[in-house]
């Protein structure tokens, strides 16, 4: 900690022993966060799977033993469950220590926790960290390890002020323990109000999907919470990426909006009532021009809506003219021609042998 400049660490509060409060919860801004707390604590860590594989910093995470998680698959969060279980309620190891929003943040809000910590029924100890600053932020987000220990570095004197403030010892009740989300809101707020942040519905799904938006020239802003878009359409991280690089890919300037000449480009579809009521789908506010939160919700509604399928399978059959249960390519390009007057004898065979059939 002294070699980046933090000479004074102001502390407030006093940890609880290991048998009173053995998971303890932080926010986390900076990789200096799992230093303080190591050399302070010695506890057992979650920590990403990647990060065992970091030069030199992984060999130590190895051998604290550390609870690995691939945050992007379901069945290694749910093993990640069971290990902090295992090892919380045996008071031969130490205190367990999560961070339960899963990535770094820049401090100026705290995003949503998942619910690992805190569905064990056990007491949880709220710990906040704060980096006060004028010039150079220890956030670890969207910039390179290096050039962030570098910055710290080149600065004559940082500050880190570690307040840690303890919940009163809790056994979960009843509702706690059928809804771990409910005791789950209940530390985050508290952290919130402490740290004099919001809270935010955001996840590290909805980071990694900024991060990708980044790389496809697209302006992160526009993107949708992804656990919204979970809860209302079950959509999930893979798909929601398969939607960005299609829009990207529409979105040829890259200004982050997708008109409808853009929009029927893409599909090599003229301009007909019926392809403006498809667009229409999508720009419901009718700006005539879309956003990628517009174009993925539109997508996620027509692909999950229940008229949606019967409505394709009804137009298969009335296009299934020998109603063999296939369709040939001169079926799909007489339905093109019927559907799409304006199209040209190009246009129809290009459409026809890009389709699969």
């Amino acid at each position: 900690m002294f070699a980046f400049g933090y000479v004074w660490i102001s502390i407030k509060g006093t940890p609880a022993p290991r048998d009173v409060a053995p998971i303890v919860v932080s926010n986390h801004v900076s990789f200096l966060d799992p230093v303080y707390i190591f050399f302070s604590h010695m506890p057992v860590i979650l920590s990403a799977k990647e990060n065992a594989k970091l030069p030199i910093v992984g060999l130590f995470l190895t051998a604290l033993q550390i609870i690995p998680v691939d945050r992007a698959i379901r069945r290694s969060r749910r093993d990640a469950a069971a290990q902090i279980r295992r090892r919380a309620i045996d008071n031969k190891w130490p205190h367990v220590l999560i961070f339960p929003e899963g990535t770094t943040t820049n401090g100026k809000a705290l995003i949503s926790f998942k619910t690992g910590a805190f569905a064990q029924g056990l007491p949880i100890q709220p710990m906040c960290i704060r980096y006060p600053h004028k010039c150079i932020s220890p956030a670890w987000v969207n910039r390179s390890l290096p050039y962030v220990m570098f910055r710290l570095m080149t600065q004559l004197v940082n500050f880190m002020e570690v307040r840690v403030q303890y919940l009163p010892v809790v056994e979960p009740g009843l509702r706690d323990l059928k809804d771990p989300r409910h005791f789950t809101e209940t530390v985050r707020h508290m952290m919130a109000a402490s740290l004099g942040v919001p809270c935010t519905e955001h996840t590290f799904l909805d980071m990694k999907l900024a991060v990708m938006a980044k790389k496809l020239h697209l302006p992160p802003g526009q993107l949708p919470e992804l656990s919204r878009m979970e809860k209302l359409f079950h959509i999930d991280y893979e798909t929601a990426e398969a939607y960005l690089k299609k829009f990207s890919a529409m979105d040829t300037t890259h200004s982050g909006l997708l008109h409808i000449v853009d929009f029927l480009k893409a599909l090599d579809l003229p301009l007909t009532p019926y392809t403006m009521q498809v667009f229409q789908m999508f720009d419901t506010s009718e700006k005539n021009y879309v956003n990628f939160r517009e174009f993925m919700a539109g997508l996620a509604f027509i692909s999950t809506h229940t008229a949606f399928s019967s409505t394709i399978e009804a137009a298969f059959y009335a296009c299934d003219q020998d109603k063999d249960g296939f369709l040939s390519r001169k079926e799909v390009e007489q339905a093109l021609v019927q559907t799409f007057p304006s199209l040209g004898a190009i246009q129809v065979t290009y459409l026809s042998s890009t389709s699969r059939v």
